[in-house]
């Protein structure tokens, strides 16, 4: 009788160590996170809108981002993106399309939302920055700024510039 109890026992926490560690191995949980509303993109034939964050990791680990941009009726929109860096020498480097991308310790990336892939595409909504560090004991990680610039038909330029979370670290 208790060897049954015993095997029933050591079969049930062998079954809850293994479920949870797959858990664990697939979810992402962010160890920072930052809202912004007021994203922008329109490509139609003669007009072009972009939302752009500079964002800039202010500590001495490396830094994972992962940003979700959702239009106004809730759809993923971040194939609409990629992440710069540089310019270095007169050049810049895409370093990715989409939301995810790691910044180094001490630098900055540049991600650009509205991008000109097709005529008649438009959209807005906001974005969720999401980080995890490669030290887990920090809390606050990324600066930044938000900008919007875009071009009319007529040739009229217009920019603008924003702080993500007044200034202060996310």
């Amino acid at each position: 009788m208790f060897k049954k109890l015993f095997m029933s026992m050591s079969l049930s926490i062998l079954v809850l160590l293994v479920s949870t560690t797959g858990f664990a191995q697939t979810s992402y949980v962010p160890q920072g996170k930052f809202v912004t509303p007021m994203l922008m993109h329109d490509t139609h034939s003669l007009n072009l809108t972009q939302t752009e964050f500079i964002l800039t990791n202010i500590t001495g680990s490396l830094v994972h981002c992962n940003i979700k941009v959702f239009d106004q009726n809730g759809n993923d929109v971040s194939s609409y993106s990629q992440v710069i860096s540089g310019p270095s020498q007169g050049t810049v480097s895409v370093i990715s399309t989409g939301g995810e991308f790691d910044i180094p310790a001490h630098c900055s990336r540049w991600y650009v939302f509205g991008l000109r892939t097709s005529s008649g595409i438009g959209s807005f909504g906001y974005a969720i920055i999401n980080w995890t560090a490669e030290d887990s004991s920090l809390t606050k990680a990324l600066i930044g700024d938000k900008f919007y610039k875009g071009a009319m038909g007529s040739g009229l330029g217009y920019a603008g510039c924003y702080p993500l979370n007044s200034g202060n670290p996310f």
